[in-house]
């Protein structure tokens, strides 16, 4: 099973993340699939790649709820945009990017 989830890099008292698609079963900073953005706590700034980020949620792939919530508070717009360029499972992410379902 893949999981969107956060990698943390940086050094001591100064952590900075990678948003990255895994393995469920993978340690936190293992091996990874692919990295789709990044996210600084300290700065509070947010990247997220979208089309990369729909395309591991029509794989499969399952975001934590910290990773939905960076999506949604970031990058809501940009992911919005993206599926409506993907036809046949449009009905499906869109509705997994409602507001409804991303209540933790």
């Amino acid at each position: 099973m893949l999981k969107i989830r956060l990698a943390r890099f940086g050094r001591k008292n100064l952590p900075s993340y990678k948003i990255v698609v895994t393995e469920a079963k993978t340690k936190r900073d293992s091996n990874n699939i692919e990295v789709i953005g990044n996210y600084s706590p300290i700065n509070k700034t947010s990247f997220i790649n979208a089309s990369r980020f729909i395309y591991w949620l029509s794989v499969g792939a399952k975001p934590t709820p910290t990773v939905k919530s960076l999506v949604f508070k970031y990058a809501i717009d940009e992911c919005l945009k993206e599926v409506e360029n993907i036809p046949h499972k449009e009905k499906i992410i869109k509705s997994y990017l409602t507001k409804k379902v991303w209540k933790t």
